[in-house]
Formats: C-alpha cells, structure tokens, sequence
C-alpha cells in the first residue's frame, strides 16, 4: 500500500514538512505537511483527484503574498502554482496567462507591447492566480475591469468561465467561496 506522499510523488515534484516562511512573503507560519509542484493541467487534475480520493485538505498557491499562514502545523496539501504555470501569449490587444505568473511580470510585458490596463499591478508581489482570486487592484482599476475569461479547474474538469460568472466585487470572487 502507497502512501499519499509516494502518490503525489509519482505525479508531481512533491515535498514534506515545508514551512510556511519559506512559502510567503511575510515570512510567518507553520509547516506544511506536503508541498506539490504541477508541471501542468494533466498533472494538477492527477493530484486533485489524489486529494479527492483521500479526502485530503488543500490549498493553492502562487507566491504567497498576501497570507497569513498561523504557527500551527497544516495537515494537508499546499498546491503550489509559480513554478510552472507561468506561461503567457499576447494575441493583439489580448493576452492568455497562467496563475502561477507574476501579475508585476505581466505588466510590465503588457508595457513592452504598448497596451495599458495593467499600471495598477505593478507594485502587487502576487501571481496572476492571485489576483483573480482576491480581485487585486489599487489607484480604482481591478482585475475584473481586464478579465473576460478565466480557465479553471471545476467539479473535476478544465473549463471557462466567463468574467462575470467569477462574481467579482470589492477584493473577493466567487473563487473565494
């Protein structure tokens, strides 16, 4: 019989006992009993389906920015994004974008191609996962004045969702319920 450690491990670079200091950008917190790095959308909906079969606590991350993680161990699974969802493609005025890329990064290759909208992020220390998540902005521009769709992994599948489907409001998103 396997282990979930060894399960994880065949699908996705995996690590155990990992801080949270090491993981955030305020540097506090506990341990995470498992920290797993998905190559891609195949590897990430193995992993899920892991965590679904096992009934197993998780969290996704990017960059950490903006938690607050306690002193108290996690007994679960941290999905880490900035690894390898970090590809990006600008089509005319659009761009299609990973959750694990730096939203500062973006900005500033939004900024090469001549297109604004994205000024706003250029200070936030997030991922663009992040952003969406919790509807970042400042100077009253937000992520869901850019977004038209995102691609998400829901209810066992890969599929889009419009950006009104994804409730943005102040700081928060259907994403956070």
């Amino acid at each position: 019989m396997s282990t979930i450690y060894e399960d994880l491990s065949r699908i996705a670079k995996t690590e155990k006992n990992i801080s949270f200091q090491k993981m955030t950008t305020l540097r506090v917190g506990g341990n995470a009993e498992y920290v797993v790095y998905p190559e891609n959308e195949v590897a990430l909906d193995a992993v899920m389906r892991i965590i679904r079969k096992n009934s197993y606590p998780f969290k996704v991350i990017g960059k950490g920015s903006n938690l607050l993680c306690g002193d108290s161990d996690y007994h679960g699974i941290v999905i880490r994004l900035d690894r390898f969802f970090t590809d990006f493609f600008f089509e005319g005025n659009d761009v299609t974008v990973q959750a694990g890329f730096s939203i500062i990064a973006l900005a500033q290759e939004a900024l090469k191609r001549g297109l604004s909208g994205l000024e706003f992020a250029c200070g936030i220390p997030a991922t663009v996962g992040g952003t969406v998540f919790m509807n970042a902005g400042a100077y009253k521009s937000s992520m869901s004045d850019l977004i038209e769709e995102v691609f998400v992994y829901r209810d066992g599948s890969l599929c889009w969702m419009s950006g009104s489907e994804c409730e943005f409001s102040y700081r928060s998103s259907i994403f956070q319920k």
